[in-house]
């Protein structure tokens, strides 16, 4: 081999090593300094809730929002991603004034050929109603002795609420995320004074009467064969014997297949906590590496890895 040669294939070599160390090192400054999220696409700078707004409406409009029409359109065609089926359809007629409805060049009255139809979206805030209880009372007409009335059928006898209202209220708080506070101002709006207490009441007392729907779901969970489960940090606050600053639990577990979740809370999120959550179980289950789940009994769960933590190594060897 010349010297040429040599000197080239030395080159060579040393750009592909350069090449390497740069990718180390930028692995390496990502773990330090970037963020812990492991999304491949990274939140632009900037992007904050508080300009959420401005930033979305800057975007391009999508094909749903513009439409360009000429004499080749065909009429009747609908969107490209039509509404649902079931949602309920009103018809508004929009038509010309009858000022409107003659020939401006000699009089006479104009004669409709067609129509074209679009269709719009419409939404409905939460509607407040009042469900006026009426409980029969019965006795017997020979004697004083007995007297029957119908009892009441609602989650939480003696309370105002009713199951849509409680539902409302669990959908708001642990679904969207809303503050009781904030609820409390949207029954202001509606001149209802139902206050945050209230309602973080009747979150605690309607655990029990719901706990035989809890169970039913975890049954059918169980009996599917398959099922996730994984841990997270949440931060209690006012937690008897701990301080706020103390990480706690929240377990989610259920079955993908048949869309059931289930949530449990535990100040611990060690294997024990798996392992009592599990108890019964058989079958494939899907989680994280977390060594805690080793306290599962093997001849019982097979465990699955985590698809988003093998990402992970893709991820890494991606940046380099």
């Amino acid at each position: 081999m010349s010297t040429v040669e040599s000197l080239t294939e030395e080159n060579s070599n040393l750009k592909s090593e350069i090449e390497r160390l740069h990718g180390i090192i930028r692995l390496m400054k990502r773990g330090k300094y970037g963020p812990k999220s492991e999304r491949v696409e990274e939140v632009p700078p900037g992007q904050m809730i508080f300009n959420e707004i401005e930033q979305e409406a800057a975007n391009p409009a999508s094909d749903e929002e513009t439409e360009t029409i000429t004499y080749k359109r065909k009429k009747g065609r609908g969107p490209k991603n039509p509404f649902p089926e079931h949602l309920p359809r009103e018809e508004r007629v929009i038509d010309l004034p009858e000022s409107e409805k003659l020939c401006p060049h000699d009089g006479h009255p104009l004669k409709e050929i067609g129509e074209e139809r679009s269709e719009k979206l419409k939404t409905i805030p939460a509607q407040m109603s009042v469900v006026v209880e009426i409980k029969k009372k019965y006795a017997c007409p020979f004697c004083d002795a007995h007297m029957a009335q119908a009892k009441s059928p609602s989650l939480l006898p003696g309370t105002i609420s009713t199951p849509e209202l409680l539902a409302f209220i669990v959908y708001s708080k642990f679904f969207q995320g809303l503050p009781l506070y904030r609820l409390e101002e949207q029954f202001k709006l509606h001149a209802i004074a139902l206050n945050r207490g209230t309602m973080a009441r009747w979150l605690v007392q309607v655990i029990e009467p719901l706990t035989p729907l809890y169970n039913l779901l975890e049954e059918k969970a169980f009996e599917s064969g398959y099922m996730a489960i994984d841990a997270t940090h949440v931060q209690v606050l006012k937690e008897p014997g701990r301080s706020a600053s103390t990480k706690s639990f929240m377990w989610a577990r259920g079955s993908p297949e048949l869309g059931i979740v289930l949530f449990d809370y535990d100040p611990s999120g060690g294997g024990g906590v798996a392992k009592n959550l599990m108890s019964g179980f058989r079958g494939a289950l899907q989680a994280d590496a977390h060594r805690g789940y080793g306290a599962l009994d093997d001849k019982a769960v097979r465990l699955l890895g985590c698809m988003m933590h093998a990402r992970r190594r893709f991820h890494d060897a991606w940046l380099l």
